[in-house]
C-alpha cells in the first residue's frame, strides 16, 4: 500500500470515527466523584475506629466491678431529665444510687416503643444516670422505693429483666449487677431503716418481706390507703390509715390501740419519727378547692406538728416553715435538726407557676435551704438514706462525665448507623462505577 492509500485510508476512518462529545460540567462532576470517595473513605475510618473502641468503652461500663463513688458529695443539687437512648440498668449497672426520681415527659417511657410506660431514673453516686423500665407508671416514694443503702430499688409490677412477672408483684432491682428479684402478690411499700426489710402492700394487709430470705410476716389486716413510717431503730411502724394511727411492733407484729387523729392531719412521709421517738405529722391550715380544681387534703397549706405515740398528745416542735403546695413529704432528720421535705408546687395552685418538685431542708426556728431542684417533669424523688443522715447533699452536676457516659452508651446504635451508611455509600459507588463502564464500552 502506497503512502497516499494509507492516508485515504485512515481519513475515511476517522471520518467514519463517532466524536465523543463531553458534558459542559465534566470537571464538576468529577470533582462532586472525588468528594463522594474521599467522604466514603472516611466514614469507612471512622466507622474501623468505633468498632475499635466500642468493645474497651462496653468493657469499662459493663465488665468492670461497679463500686460506689467516693465523692464528697453524691447528692447532686441538679437533677436533670434523661436524655434520649439513657442506657438502663441491665445494660449497664451504675452501683449504689444516690437518688431516683419519677415524673412524665422525658421521666416517662413509650407504651409504643417497646411497652416500657413506667420509668424510674437512677441517678448513681458518680452522677451517671440509668432507667428501670417497666409497662406500669410507679411514682418514687409511693411504688418505687430506693433501699437505705441505694444499692436497691423496689418497684410494683413488672420491671425489664424480670421474666413472667405478673403485675400483682414486687421487683426488687440490684443496682449493682442489673439483677432483678420478683415477689408475686404484693406491692413495695417501704424500706426498713437496715434494709434487711421490705413492706408489702396488696390484698387490704401489710406483709414484712425478708429480703435475703424470701421469708414474710403478717403485720397488719383491713387496710385501704395506708401511710407508713419505721422509726429510726427499725423497733416500731406507725400505720396511718384514714383517721386512725397504729404502732406496730416489727419484732412480734402486735398493734397498741388505734390513736384517732384529728381531722386533716397526715403521716408525714418515710421519715416521720423524729430521733427521739416522736412522730411528724402534716396538718393542713389551708386548704384550697374549688380554686385548684382539687380536693382540699391534697393541696394546700401544711404546718408540721409532732405526736406523742404513747398518749396521742400533740407535743412541741420545731418552729420550722409552713409549706405549700401537694402534702409534702418528709424523708428525714438530720443530726442539726433540720427536717429534709420534698416538696411540690402544681401548675394550678394558686400564687405561683408551675415548679418541679424540691428537697429542702426546714431549718429550726424558721428557714430553708434547698438541696435538690429537680425538673418541672418530675414528680417525685426519693434519696438514699444513709446519704441524707451523714448530710451528703450538694454536688455538683457533673455534666461532662455524664455527656461522655451517654455517648458510650450509643456506641452500638452509632455503630449500626454508620455501617448501614457506608453500606449505601458503597452500593451506589458501585453501581455508578458499572455505569460509567458501561458507557465506555459504547464509546
Amino acid at each position: 500500500m502506497s503512502e497516499r492509500q494509507l492516508a485515504e485510508a485512515l481519513r475515511d476512518i476517522a471520518d467514519a470515527a463517532v466524536v465523543p462529545s463531553l458534558p459542559d460540567n465534566l470537571w464538576r462532576r468529577g470533582q462532586r466523584r472525588h468528594r463522594r470517595r474521599v467522604a466514603a473513605a472516611t466514614l469507612a475510618v471512622a466507622v474501623v475506629a468505633v468498632l475499635v473502641a466500642l468493645p474497651l468503652a462496653r468493657h469499662r461500663s459493663v465488665a468492670e466491678p461497679v463500686a460506689p463513688a467516693d465523692v464528697p458529695s453524691p447528692v447532686p443539687s441538679i437533677v436533670y431529665a434523661p436524655l434520649p437512648w439513657q442506657r438502663t440498668v441491665q445494660q449497664a449497672p451504675v452501683g449504689p444510687a444516690a437518688l431516683i426520681v419519677t415524673g412524665e415527659g422525658a421521666f416517662r417511657g413509650s407504651d409504643v416503643f417497646g411497652g416500657n410506660e413506667g420509668r424510674t431514673v437512677v441517678v448513681g453516686r458518680d452522677g451517671r444516670y440509668r432507667l428501670v423500665n417497666g409497662p406500669v407508671e410507679v411514682e418514687a416514694g409511693w411504688d418505687a422505693h430506693l433501699s437505705p443503702d441505694g444499692r436497691f430499688v423496689a418497684v410494683g409490677g413488672p420491671v425489664e429483666g424480670g421474666a413472667d412477672a405478673p403485675f400483682d408483684s414486687t421487683s426488687i432491682v440490684d443496682l449493682t449487677t442489673g439483677r432483678v428479684r420478683v415477689y408475686a402478690g404484693n406491692f413495695p411499700a417501704g424500706w426498713s431503716p437496715d434494709g434487711r426489710h421490705l413492706l408489702l402492700h396488696g390484698n387490704s394487709r401489710l406483709v414484712l418481706l425478708d429480703v435475703a430470705s424470701g421469708e414474710t410476716q403478717h403485720m397488719l389486716g383491713n387496710l385501704a390507703d395506708p401511710r407508713i413510717a419505721f422509726a429510726a431503730d427499725g423497733a416500731r411502724l406507725a400505720v396511718q390509715d384514714g383517721p386512725l394511727l397504729s404502732i406496730v411492733d416489727v419484732a412480734s407484729g402486735k398493734r397498741g390501740l388505734p390513736i384517732t387523729l384529728e381531722p386533716r392531719r397526715y403521716l408525714a412521709g418515710p421519715g416521720a419519727w423524729t430521733p427521739d421517738g416522736r412522730i411528724a405529722f402534716w396538718d393542713t391550715i389551708a386548704g384550697c378547692e374549688e380554686e385548684c380544681r382539687g380536693p382540699a387534703p391534697e393541696v394546700g397549706e401544711f404546718r408540721l406538728s409532732l405526736v406523742d405515740p404513747r398518749s396521742a398528745a400533740t407535743v412541741p416542735g420545731p418552729a420550722v416553715d409552713v409549706v405549700r403546695g401537694h402534702v409534702p413529704r418528709l424523708l428525714g432528720w438530720q443530726p442539726d435538726g433540720d427536717a429534709i421535705v420534698q416538696t411540690y408546687h402544681p401548675p394550678h395552685l394558686p400564687g405561683g407557676g408551675e415548679r418541679g418538685p424540691q428537697v429542702i431542708a426546714l431549718r429550726p426556728g424558721g428557714g430553708q435551704t434547698l438541696l435538690v431542684d429537680l425538673p418541672d417533669q418530675a414528680h417525685s424523688v426519693e434519696v438514699a438514706q444513709d446519704l441524707l443522715r451523714a448530710d451528703r447533699f450538694g454536688g455538683a452536676p457533673p455534666l461532662t462525665a455524664r455527656l461522655g457516659d451517654w455517648i458510650s452508651g450509643l456506641m452500638n446504635p452509632l455503630t449500626l448507623v454508620a455501617a448501614a451508611l457506608l453500606g449505601a455509600l458503597v452500593v451506589r459507588y458501585l453501581r455508578r462505577r458499572r455505569r460509567g463502564m458501561a458507557d465506555r464500552d459504547r464509546l
